[in-house]
């Protein structure tokens, strides 16, 4: 989930994401072979150019930080993103955390497009952006583990839904796209 703000009077466009404490899951299991009829793979830049860190300490309280990508000086978009750092002991630390967050964060991200074999039963229209999906895939990519379970077997989040009408009597044909951010 996102919020899009424009200053008014300046060119300004900053999309800032809405931090959750859990990963809210959608319900959905993504399963190839399986619910799937297929699916793709491609690998796309992450996007975020600022990172905001929260740090709790019983000395300090609150300790709020931000850390800014170069990509903001030569004219790249502000997207924004928030994070509750656990592992930081001061100040110092939830900078270096913030930066580390900052260069996962804008490196290479996979996106998974499947394509659904849906029911009437469906409900596509609950699957809201910005919730998990657990993503099962047993192929030639992903062999299946010694146990027999599937090979890629993790939670993604979603970043798409998109649903077509079908033709000839076809029901619907619904497209999800999820990514493994860092």
């Amino acid at each position: 989930m996102f919020d899009v703000s424009i200053k008014p009077g300046a060119v300004h466009f900053a999309l800032q994401g809405v931090g959750r404490e859990t990963r809210e899951r959608a319900g959905l299991v993504l399963e190839y072979p399986g619910n799937v009829e297929g699916y793709q793979r491609a690998t796309r830049r992450g996007l975020l150019t600022r990172v905001h860190g929260k740090l709790e300490t019983e000395t300090a309280g609150t300790v709020l930080e931000r850390a800014d990508s170069p990509k903001l000086n030569i004219g790249w978009p502000l997207i924004e993103g928030s994070f509750q750092i656990d592992g930081a002991t001061s100040r110092a630390d939830l900078v270096a955390q913030l930066q580390r967050i900052l260069a996962t964060a804008t490196g290479p991200k996979q996106i998974y497009t499947f394509d659904l074999g849906v029911s009437g039963a469906t409900e596509w229209w609950g699957w809201e952006l910005g919730k998990w999906a657990r993503v099962l895939i047993t192929d030639h990519l992903f062999p299946a583990r010694a146990d027999g379970s599937a090979g890629l077997d993790t939670e993604m989040q979603i970043v798409s839904v998109q649903v077509q009408p079908g033709s000839g009597g076809e029901g619907e044909k619904v497209t999800v796209q999820t990514a493994e951010f860092g």
